[in-house]
Protein backbone atom coordinates (compact mmCIF):
# COMPACT_ATOMS: atom_id res chain seq x y z
CA UNK A 1 0.00 0.00 0.00
CA UNK A 2 2.75 2.47 0.94
CA UNK A 3 4.60 2.14 -2.36
CA UNK A 4 1.40 2.45 -4.37
CA UNK A 5 0.53 5.60 -2.43
CA UNK A 6 3.95 7.12 -3.20
CA UNK A 7 3.55 6.26 -6.88
CA UNK A 8 0.02 7.67 -7.11
CA UNK A 9 0.77 10.93 -5.29
CA UNK A 10 4.08 11.64 -7.04
CA UNK A 11 3.06 10.33 -10.48
CA UNK A 12 6.52 8.74 -10.65
CA UNK A 13 7.30 5.05 -10.92
CA UNK A 14 8.51 2.85 -8.11
CA UNK A 15 10.46 -0.40 -8.42
CA UNK A 16 10.37 -3.92 -7.05
CA UNK A 17 12.66 -6.93 -6.80
CA UNK A 18 9.61 -9.07 -7.56
CA UNK A 19 8.91 -9.10 -11.29
CA UNK A 20 5.41 -10.57 -10.82
CA UNK A 21 4.41 -7.29 -9.12
CA UNK A 22 5.04 -5.19 -12.23
CA UNK A 23 2.19 -3.83 -14.33
CA UNK A 24 0.60 -6.78 -16.12
CA UNK A 25 -0.25 -5.17 -19.47
CA UNK A 26 3.25 -3.72 -20.01
CA UNK A 27 6.38 -5.90 -20.48
CA UNK A 28 8.60 -5.78 -17.41
CA UNK A 29 11.58 -3.45 -17.67
CA UNK A 30 14.68 -3.70 -15.46
CA UNK A 31 16.04 -0.45 -14.04
CA UNK A 32 19.59 -1.30 -15.16
CA UNK A 33 19.11 -3.55 -18.24
CA UNK A 34 22.80 -3.63 -19.25
CA UNK A 35 24.29 -4.58 -15.88
CA UNK A 36 21.34 -6.15 -14.08
CA UNK A 37 18.66 -7.59 -16.40
CA UNK A 38 17.20 -9.82 -13.66
CA UNK A 39 16.05 -6.90 -11.50
CA UNK A 40 15.00 -4.70 -9.90
CA UNK A 41 12.11 -3.77 -12.19
CA UNK A 42 10.03 -0.65 -12.75
CA UNK A 43 6.50 -1.26 -11.46
CA UNK A 44 5.01 1.07 -14.05
CA UNK A 45 7.70 1.98 -16.62
CA UNK A 46 5.42 4.37 -18.49
CA UNK A 47 5.60 6.88 -15.59
CA UNK A 48 8.42 9.36 -15.00
CA UNK A 49 11.47 8.09 -13.12
CA UNK A 50 12.39 9.98 -9.93
CA UNK A 51 15.96 10.90 -8.94
CA UNK A 52 15.81 8.25 -6.20
CA UNK A 53 13.60 5.27 -6.95
CA UNK A 54 11.79 3.59 -4.09
CA UNK A 55 12.37 -0.16 -4.49
CA UNK A 56 10.49 -2.91 -2.69
CA UNK A 57 12.50 -5.76 -1.20
CA UNK A 58 11.79 -8.01 1.76
CA UNK A 59 15.45 -8.75 2.57
CA UNK A 60 14.73 -12.35 3.43
CA UNK A 61 11.36 -11.91 5.10
CA UNK A 62 9.22 -13.15 2.20
CA UNK A 63 8.59 -16.75 3.33
CA UNK A 64 5.14 -17.10 4.90
CA UNK A 65 5.45 -20.80 5.74
CA UNK A 66 8.90 -20.67 7.36
CA UNK A 67 9.53 -21.14 11.08
CA UNK A 68 10.60 -18.03 13.02
CA UNK A 69 14.23 -19.18 13.34
CA UNK A 70 14.65 -18.92 9.54
CA UNK A 71 14.27 -15.14 9.78
CA UNK A 72 17.40 -14.76 11.97
CA UNK A 73 20.35 -13.94 9.73
CA UNK A 74 23.73 -12.28 9.89
CA UNK A 75 24.61 -9.00 8.15
CA UNK A 76 26.02 -10.62 4.99
CA UNK A 77 23.00 -12.91 4.54
CA UNK A 78 20.65 -9.96 5.10
CA UNK A 79 22.48 -7.93 2.40
CA UNK A 80 22.40 -10.86 -0.04
CA UNK A 81 18.67 -11.32 0.55
CA UNK A 82 18.07 -7.60 -0.10
CA UNK A 83 19.64 -8.12 -3.54
CA UNK A 84 17.47 -11.16 -4.33
CA UNK A 85 14.96 -10.95 -7.17
CA UNK A 86 11.97 -13.15 -8.04
CA UNK A 87 10.87 -13.70 -11.63
CA UNK A 88 7.46 -13.18 -13.21
CA UNK A 89 6.36 -16.78 -12.59
CA UNK A 90 6.94 -16.26 -8.85
CA UNK A 91 9.88 -18.65 -9.00
CA UNK A 92 12.43 -17.67 -6.39
CA UNK A 93 15.63 -18.29 -8.28
CA UNK A 94 17.65 -16.27 -5.82
CA UNK A 95 19.18 -14.56 -8.82
CA UNK A 96 21.29 -11.75 -7.46
CA UNK A 97 21.38 -8.48 -9.25
CA UNK A 98 24.68 -6.73 -9.75
CA UNK A 99 26.20 -5.61 -6.44
CA UNK A 100 27.88 -2.70 -8.22
CA UNK A 101 24.48 -1.06 -7.81
CA UNK A 102 24.73 0.25 -4.28
CA UNK A 103 21.78 2.00 -2.66
CA UNK A 104 22.58 5.52 -1.51
CA UNK A 105 19.54 5.95 0.71
CA UNK A 106 17.24 3.56 2.54
CA UNK A 107 13.78 3.66 4.07
CA UNK A 108 12.97 0.98 6.60
CA UNK A 109 9.23 0.56 6.87
CA UNK A 110 8.07 -0.86 10.19
CA UNK A 111 4.42 -1.80 10.48
CA UNK A 112 2.09 -2.89 13.21
CA UNK A 113 2.31 -6.71 13.46
CA UNK A 114 -1.44 -7.00 12.91
CA UNK A 115 -1.08 -5.09 9.63
CA UNK A 116 1.47 -7.71 8.56
CA UNK A 117 -1.03 -10.47 9.29
CA UNK A 118 -3.68 -8.73 7.19
CA UNK A 119 -1.12 -8.14 4.43
CA UNK A 120 -0.52 -11.90 4.16
CA UNK A 121 -4.10 -12.29 2.90
CA UNK A 122 -3.52 -9.73 0.11
CA UNK A 123 -0.79 -11.78 -1.60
Amino acid sequence: YTLSLVQETSNKTIATNYEHETKKDIPSKPIFPEISPQGPFYVQPDLDVPDYILTKTHCGGYCHECPIWKYAMNKLTFQQECYTCVNKNKVIKRAKYNVQIQPTKMIKLVRDPFDNIVSNFHH
